[in-house]
């Protein structure tokens, strides 16, 4: 290695660190440096596992995509068979795959926002039944009586995981923010 230059990368003072290790530069990264990155990247894809591919996102857009689909389509259904107002649901992605921490089977932890007059109960009864009526949804259980209750499916070969939350609002507006701190106070 030239003067300067480490296996970690080239060193902006000259000077190698006393442990060793370079941990950043001012300079963009040296072909080497592109190197390491993409021997990297390769390991985790083809011997790991621990990248996804980009058919497996597009899979995963598409089963968020029917889900909300799904969601909205069961809310409309129900709330018409109560006469009430329809709505819509939200659908907020969290945990490992919000992160972008995944890998190509890690499941989509997937909270369904929907309104008041759609309690826990109705959503679990009702709308893991409407579930089994689509051939796209496999391996589908639930636990609606757990701590976190949760539907557990895959959608198109997609594992999700998916809870529900009522919130104090009859018609949640088209261009609702869950993260309003007016909104919170809704919860």
């Amino acid at each position: 290695l030239g003067s300067g230059s480490s296996m970690y990368g080239t060193l902006v003072s000259g000077e190698m660190p006393k442990n060793g290790i370079q941990y950043g530069s001012d300079e963009g990264p040296t072909n080497n440096d592109m190197m390491l990155t993409n021997n990297l990247i390769r390991l985790l894809t083809d011997r790991y596992h621990l990248t996804e591919m980009k058919e497996r996102t597009q899979q995963r857009e598409k089963a968020l995509t029917r889900l909300q689909e799904l969601t909205n389509q069961w809310v409309e259904e129900r709330l018409n068979q109560m006469d009430l107002a329809t709505s819509k649901t939200i659908l907020m992605t969290f945990g490992s795959f919000k992160l972008g921490v995944h890998n190509s089977e890690s499941d989509m932890d997937t909270l369904c926002i929907g309104p008041s007059s759609i309690n826990n109960l109705d959503f679990f009864k009702h709308f893991y039944e409407s579930l089994k009526q689509h051939p796209e949804v496999t391996d589908l259980s639930q636990a609606p009586d757990a701590f976190v209750p949760i539907i557990k499916f895959r959608l198109y070969s997609v594992p999700i995981d998916l809870l529900y939350l009522s919130i104090n609002i009859e018609v949640i507006p088209e261009e609702f923010d869950i993260l309003n701190e007016d909104n919170l106070r809704t919860l």
